[in-house]
């Protein structure tokens, strides 16, 4: 069975039994899901002149273009989702759109924190759904810091933090206690204030991004500085792992014992779920190269 809805907004599902097709608007990608899945491509984002975020439909396989922001985040339970809008108020500050997703109403949270010469840029949601953290950056670029948002009050706070963190991206450990500012030399660990808990140095990049924990929250990710995927202890720091396999991106954990990689042959890509000996096992996305590296697609699973 084949049913178009409205392909300017939404995708187009081809029912196979007891699994679905899902292809992405404005793009050449089709998901393949299963209705036991406990994780689907919930939000996309891709710049074609400027950026465009797409919102899942909770429930559905239907898409909606976000035409007022430039990025949407999903929390992990699927429940709600934080867009950021892509013009300034009129005193010249960024404001957030948090959304329940289930209804669709939406609740307005201005950011005085970053107004004028400051921006917000890349933001996640914390792995237990209460808080965003947004990397702050100058006009000219580079970054100066971050935000927090509390998801329940709406409360925002800008940390400014030296230029050591100037090449630093930033997310939530799993409790939401701290923040993990990371860069191509250190995972370092610090207090939602900006205070240094913990280094690490010497275990390759993060990999994954707000993605990298496990979801137990035991475990964290990094591209291994000798090649393939490495695992680490989060309490511990200690390697837990190691997955062989070569990737082009690293999406997070399927599972406790799979993980969601990208792969390119050619001009195809796909995004595949890989065991820990780094075999794939199952073909969750396909599409073209040229959409992820000249459209800069990025893709988030969350809950459904």
């Amino acid at each position: 069975m084949l049913s178009t809805i409205s392909l300017a907004l939404a995708g187009v599902i081809a029912l196979q039994g007891s699994a679905a097709d899902v292809r992405l608007p404005d793009t050449d990608l089709t998901v393949h899901e299963r209705p036991s899945d406990r994780l689907v491509v919930s939000t996309y984002y891709q710049f074609k002149k400027t950026a465009q975020a797409y919102l899942r439909a909770s429930g559905r396989n239907s898409f909606t273009k976000k035409p007022d922001h430039w990025r949407v985040a999903v929390s992990p339970d699927g429940k709600r989702a934080m867009a950021a809008r892509s013009l300034v108020d009129a005193k010249g500050c960024p404001t957030f759109d948090l959304i329940t997703r289930r209804t669709g109403a939406t609740r307005r949270i201005p950011v005085s924190g970053l107004c004028g010469k400051l921006a917000g840029g890349y933001f996640s949601w914390s792995p237990n759904n209460q808080k965003v953290v947004q990397l702050a950056f100058t006009v000219k670029g580079g970054t100066t810091g971050y935000l927090t948002v509390d998801a329940a009050s709406g409360r925002t706070r800008y940390v400014a933090m030296p230029k050591s963190y100037k090449n630093s991206r930033f997310i939530w450990t799993p409790d939401a206690k701290q923040i993990v500012a990371y860069d191509n030399k250190s995972i370092r660990f610090l207090s939602p204030d900006g205070k240094l808990k913990r280094t690490l140095t010497g275990k390759g990049s993060l990999a994954g991004e707000e993605h990298t924990f496990s979801p137990s929250g035991d475990r964290f990710l990094t591209v291994c500085p000798g090649g393939g995927i490495c695992i680490w202890s989060v309490k511990t720091g200690e390697a837990v792992g190691t997955v062989h396999t070569g990737s082009y991106g690293v999406y997070g954990w399927w599972d406790s014992s799979h993980l969601i990689i990208g792969r390119a042959s050619g001009k195809k890509y796909e995004i595949v779920q890989v065991d820990m000996a780094g075999e794939v096992t199952r073909v969750l996305v396909n599409g073209s190269v040229s959409t992820f590296t000249k459209n800069r697609l990025d893709l988030d699973f969350t809950k459904r």
